[in-house]
């Protein structure tokens, strides 16, 4: 009900009339015996109104006895832990002094393991969550330290059934953890899992059966993950614990020799595993509406690319099917990937999403077809490709496209040869310059007309894109000048190589000055800086040492004219 105010009433009268009401509101929010027992506490009456900053003031000093009340309760609980433990070493000790089995010991001391996290459980349903923290982390720390030496020292457990319990083990650390929301423990459990895991790894030989349990811990984490930074990095540790067992697993399991205990099975379940379960997590979050592409994704997709699904190829291609199945089911994986990002909402807020999986998609087709395909047919489809995604950037998708087709002409550039044939012809003696193939003159001509196309766009995916694929086909061209005017300078000069190519150096640095002058673009005037940097390096480094007075008059001549000509070009004005 709404109190109109006559117009005959003074502003004091309202100001009174607003601070009764707020005092109503205060007390029906707080509780009015609490209130009255807060002024009471202050030295005010309930009826006094002037006093209230005294309340203020007496309430800081409050605040050291409740800092010290949380010392209290943590040492409390930190002397249940202890005794927690205490209970574990008992029966330790009853075991090594032939009082009890071995086997009955550990079974006892996994029961009674069991039983302190179900006391944590009880704790964190009452609401004693300090309690709950402690109990939980005792009692996977009590789990581990049994498999672990149950595992190596008394081989009670074997490799996997000692992986097994820790596996449950960590499974119900994490399920209370989410639960009851105690991110002590499941921090506790996750470490603890991959400390246990890489420990018998090392004792017992067996990366690739640890690294598989970490890589559920870790995709187990990658679900629980909240908004919250205490679940957010809960899975790092497990992430980069199971890449580098799975790193071990493959090298091991692909070398002329494996080590004991491991084998091939465990070693490509465990590469298979990892863009399985990892970037298949991604993928049905995203069909649940919920992806959350974050720095965790990110690196577990590059972990699985690259340690994962290479591994992977590399184990098949040394069996006798082959890598062909296993390169043609990533060759689909990656056209679907790209069917996704572009097929589905356009969205604002599923730009992350798509990003991720146009990227996996760049991957896992660059990868597919490099292993399907014979060399060197992969240069001439990531040439194709390369122009193919430029020309669509012009009007779809630009900071995408533009982006992707630069990396597939990069990969055409090193897998026809261009980027060896380009250095070598820089840096190498007459003998040891290679001829250009037929691929390299192919790729040379898509990731021209490639950079191209990026500099007359605008850069939508920023300026290294354009960057890279012209310093390649700079690079490119300049090589080929360097093979076809080689023989023609044979006839005139003695030794002529380290001039031609301060001469080709030169003139690249003006070109690219001329075409700055023309775009704007400033990729082409840091090129054009390069040039001149590195004909003067080489200058020094080559010419110098071995030129002959002819040579270096040839030489200095066109760097000295480029020095003059590309600052003078720089100080006016792109057009």
């Amino acid at each position: 009900m709404t109190t109109r105010f006559p117009e005959e009433v003074s502003r004091g009268d309202r100001l009174d009339e607003l601070e009764k009401r707020v005092r109503r509101l205060e007390e029906a929010l707080l509780g009015a015996p609490d209130q009255t027992a807060l002024r009471e506490s202050a030295g005010q009456a309930p009826g006094e109104e002037g006093t209230a900053p005294m309340a203020a003031e007496a309430a800081p000093p409050e605040a050291a006895p409740a800092v010290g009340s949380l010392v209290l309760d943590v040492l409390a609980q930190t002397g249940w832990s202890v005794l927690a433990l205490a209970g574990a070493f008992l029966v330790r000790a009853l075991t090594d002094r032939g009082a009890m089995a071995t086997t009955p010991g550990v079974a006892l001391g996994l029961g009674y393991a069991l039983g302190v996290i179900v006391l944590a459980d009880r704790a964190a349903a009452r609401g004693s969550r300090l309690t709950a923290a402690f109990l939980g982390s005792t009692g996977g720390f009590i789990a581990n330290a049994i498999v672990a030496e149950t595992t190596t020292r008394f081989a009670i457990f074997s490799p996997p059934q000692g992986l097994c319990v820790l596996a449950v083990a960590t499974a119900l650390l994490l399920g209370l953890g989410r639960r009851r929301d105690l991110p002590a423990v499941a921090w506790t459990a996750v470490l603890a899992a991959c400390a246990t895991g890489g420990y018998l790894a090392l004792m017992t030989k067996t990366p690739g059966l640890s690294g598989l349990l970490l890589l559920l811990v870790a995709t187990a984490a990658l679900w629980l993950a909240t908004e919250r930074w205490t679940w957010r990095l809960l899975g790092w540790a497990p992430t980069l614990c199971a890449a580098a067992l799975s790193l071990w697993a493959t090298s091991e399991a692909s070398g002329p020799v494996s080590g004991p205990g491991v084998g091939a099975q465990s070693a490509m379940a465990l590469a298979l595993g990892l863009p399985l379960l990892w970037l298949g997590s991604v993928l049905l979050r995203a069909l649940l509406g919920r992806p959350q592409i974050g720095g965790l994704v990110i690196v577990q997709a590059a972990l699985a690319l690259t340690i994962g699904l290479g591994g992977a190829l590399n184990l098949a291609g040394s069996s006798a099917g082959g890598s062909a199945p296993l390169a043609t089911v990533a060759l689909a994986c990656g056209v679907g990937a790209y069917s996704l990002a572009f097929l589905r909402e356009r969205g604002p807020e599923a730009r992350d999403a798509r990003l991720y999986f146009a990227w996996v998609g760049l991957a896992l087709v660059a990868v597919g077809s490099g292993a399907l395909l014979p060399s060197p047919a992969p240069a001439l489809v990531w040439s194709i490709v390369a122009l193919g995604a430029t020309v669509i950037g012009r009007r779809y998708e630009p900071a995408i496209h533009q982006a992707h087709g630069a990396v597939f002409a990069a990969a055409a550039g090193v897998a026809s040869g261009l980027l060896t044939i380009s250095v070598l012809a820089f840096t190498a003696s007459d003998a040891a310059i290679r001829p250009a193939s037929m691929p390299a003159l192919v790729t040379l001509a898509a990731l021209t007309a490639t950079a191209t196309l990026l500099l007359v766009e605008p850069p939508a995916a920023g300026p290294l894109p354009a960057f890279a694929t012209t310093l390649l086909a700079a690079l490119g061209l300049g090589a080929m000048a360097v093979l076809v005017l080689r023989r023609p300078a044979a006839g005139v000069l003695a030794a002529p190589l380290p001039a031609l190519r301060t001469f080709i150096l030169a003139v690249s640095a003006y070109a690219l000055a001329r075409l700055w002058r023309s775009t704007g673009r400033k990729e082409l005037r840091t090129l054009a800086y390069l040039a001149l940097v590195a004909g003067g390096v080489k200058l020094l480094v080559e010419d110098l040492p071995s030129g002959t007075p002819l040579t270096l008059f040839v030489a200095f001549v066109f760097y000295g004219g480029a020095l003059l000509l590309v600052p003078r070009l720089m100080r006016a004005r792109p057009r």
